[in-house]
């Protein structure tokens, strides 16, 4: 029996459409494990974020623009946020300079206020997961490297992230413990490790951010049919060069 072509494959002439996007990935992989595990820590371990069984509610918010969402109701914030920024940028500063980051002197300065605002704001979070002890912040790769702009005051994109949950933070009085991790292909594991914006963040924090892969968190739910879906799905992105 002929099936019809869905709408990506007719476009092709019955070839399917992958849809190779960060985002896109992201998003089916935690959407998959959250409608699997529910709003429970069981995230966190699967996660490989916890070790114990912990019983907290967690919420999370996928491409998560805290910054942004807290200016928009906080109309002092565009005055308040320089204060706590120039309390924390002389650490920053000192654990970019550590590695062999590229380093400009407009860098990690306040020279610009209204520049260094607006890439606060839209500084973006691919995956926030919050427990009443921590905030988790995921920095999702199929297979690129962490982001560097060398035309932004806070050049680097893995640091940037940091600094941005750091400030708001501080706005909001939060005194939860903030946890970085960064996810991947399995390939991709050890060479994102050893990356310097890796390196400037472990000098910062005093540990080394969390690198795990999309296989192995998909692995915890492999019994769910959905994720042996989303799992075939995943190595399909991946594989395409």
């Amino acid at each position: 029996m002929n099936r019809a072509l869905t709408f990506e494959q007719s476009l092709k002439g019955g070839k399917v459409i992958i849809n190779r996007a960060e985002n896109n990935l992201t998003a089916k992989v935690f959407v998959t494990l959250f409608n699997s595990l529910g709003a429970s820590g069981e995230v966190l371990m699967a996660l490989g974020l916890e070790k114990k069984k912990c019983d907290d509610q967690v919420r999370f918010e996928l491409f998560w623009k805290g910054f942004r969402d807290y200016a928009i109701t906080n109309k002092d914030c565009r005055e308040n946020f320089i204060k706590e920024y120039k309390k924390i940028i002389p650490s920053i500063r000192k654990a970019v300079q550590c590695t062999r980051l590229h380093m400009r002197d407009i860098f990690y300065t306040d020279s610009d206020r209204d520049k260094l605002f607006n890439e606060l704001r839209n500084t973006e979070i691919d995956i926030a997961v919050f427990s009443r002890q921590r905030i988790y912040l995921g920095e999702a790769k199929r297979k690129e490297k962490l982001g560097f702009n060398g035309r932004n005051i806070l050049a680097h994109q893995f640091i940037r992230q940091r600094i941005m949950i750091e400030i708001l933070k501080a706005l909001t009085g939060d005194q939860r413990e903030v946890v970085s991790f960064i996810i991947c292909d399995r390939s991709r594991i050890r060479s994102l490790s050893r990356m310097e914006q890796v390196k400037a963040l472990t000098f910062f924090d005093g540990r080394r951010p969390l690198v795990l892969s999309w296989q192995n968190v998909l692995g915890q739910i492999r019994d769910v049919p959905e994720a042996r879906s989303v799992m075939e799905e995943v190595e399909r992105i991946i594989s395409i060069d």
